[in-house]
């Protein structure tokens, strides 16, 4: 099946710059790849709106009348991508996986493409060509493209984007979205992961090995390309590893962040590891940061809904007003409660970072018909709940955290 299309733009210069960067890398992926043609091309043979295999990128000069030289021109608009193997994966790029394509037959040839470092598929755009002549070089621009993946089962459908390994999106049985699907106005993430700190730091800035570095709130993991290494069956796993650019520019240490995926009836199991590959002492804070889609349906509002504790709880609040950095002060919002009930005001001073719970659950549940979105906290010693300050309430955030920003007065990570 054809999953989806990826515009080139229509520019002579997209069409050819995707043949020339496909030739120069040596990553075989589990794809196909078409391009949609406008007009007819002599070099092809094809008509008017026929498609033709991207030939030439992977086979030069290799007996296929087609493949004798980089065949692309500015009629080229569209790029499919087929998954021989049945994984569903969107445009946005491609896996980085081994195995061959498809057997050379019905005008199909091999074609080698590149997701460099896990981090995309690159594209180098570098100019014009007139038939078969090598291009002349007339500028250089690098372009990376993304992707996801979606595993399902009889009850969920869940979508990651490798993206910061981020859940994108969350369906039921019945295909209503159940995962907020981050409008820019209001907040344009879904569920990030934070590492490797959670919250702010003062100043934006934090000390390590003798130099101050900047780092903005949560951490930088939701905001670099993952490496997709498996998504199969009910599982998908995701990779973050510190290279060279990571440990320059945004934090010193060796690390290795695997996020992994899993589906289990109704259940959706999100597990993060970390691994120090190094020998020096790796120091770090990690959390989830999920946001659910509130009101459930049309027919309720705001009030109809509360968080939901398995057990009465006076959660000691750590205060962080008014700037998201802890003040050392803590104080108590509730005492002996087992649900919160949600307000269109209850987050107009920000979260509420709790500590000292029992529960070993954080739900948010419609009261009149049960209907509930539950996440497990046991194990964490501070859970926060959030939404964002938009009237009505849209969304709401359940987030285990094993860490806390920083102090006011410190920038000691």
């Amino acid at each position: 099946d054809v999953y989806k299309r990826q515009p080139l733009g229509g520019g002579q210069n997209d069409a050819d710059g995707l043949g020339k960067g496909l030739h120069r890398f040596g990553l075989k992926v589990r794809l196909i790849a078409q391009l949609c043609h406008d007009a007819a091309h002599p070099l092809l043979g094809l008509p008017a709106d026929g498609r033709a295999v991207l030939a030439g990128a992977g086979n030069r000069g290799g007996g296929d009348p087609r493949c004798c030289g980089d065949i692309l021109d500015g009629n080229c608009h569209d790029l499919f991508l087929l998954d021989i193997q049945g994984n569903q994966f969107s445009s946005k790029g491609f896996p980085r996986c081994g195995g061959n394509l498809s057997p050379r037959g019905e005008g199909f040839c091999p074609v080698t493409i590149c997701a460099s470092m896990g981090r995309g598929l690159y594209f180098w755009h570098t100019g014009e060509y007139t038939g078969n002549s090598r291009p002349r070089k007339i500028r250089r621009k690098k372009e990376i493209l993304k992707m996801q993946a979606t595993i399902h089962n009889e009850f969920l459908t869940l979508t990651v984007d490798t993206h910061g390994a981020e859940t994108v999106s969350l369906k039921n049985a019945a295909g209503e979205e159940m995962l907020w699907q981050a409008d820019p106005a209001i907040w344009k993430r879904h569920a990030p992961i934070l590492f490797p700190w959670t919250g702010k730091l003062v100043d934006g800035t934090f000390a390590a090995k003798g130099k101050t570095w900047k780092g903005g709130q949560h951490g930088f993991a939701r905001d670099l390309e993952h490496t997709l290494l498996r998504a199969e069956g009910d599982n998908i796993q995701l990779e973050l590893r510190a290279d060279d650019a990571i440990k320059a520019e945004r934090f010193p240490y060796d690390f290795v962040l695997t996020s992994t995926f899993r589906l289990e009836g109704k259940t959706v199991h999100h597990t993060l590891q970390v691994t120090n590959p190094g020998t020096e002492e790796l120091r770090f804070g990690i959390g989830f940061h999920p946001a659910f889609n509130v009101p459930f349906d049309e027919k309720h509002t705001t009030t109809d809904y509360e968080f939901r504790f398995d057990q009465p709880e006076s959660p000691v609040i750590l205060d962080s007003r008014p700037n998201g950095l802890l003040s050392g002060k803590s104080y108590y919002q509730w005492k002996n409660q087992q649900a919160i009930p949600l307000t269109d005001d209850l987050f107009a001073n920000d979260s509420f970072c709790m500590a000292g719970l029992r529960t070993g659950t954080i739900g948010i549940c419609e009261k009149d018909t049960g209907r509930n979105i539950t996440c497990k906290v046991e194990g964490y010693p501070y859970s926060l709940i959030w939404s964002a300050p938009a009237k009505p309430v849209r969304f709401v955030c359940i987030e285990p955290w094993h860490s806390l920003p920083c102090l006011l007065y410190t920038s000691d990570a």
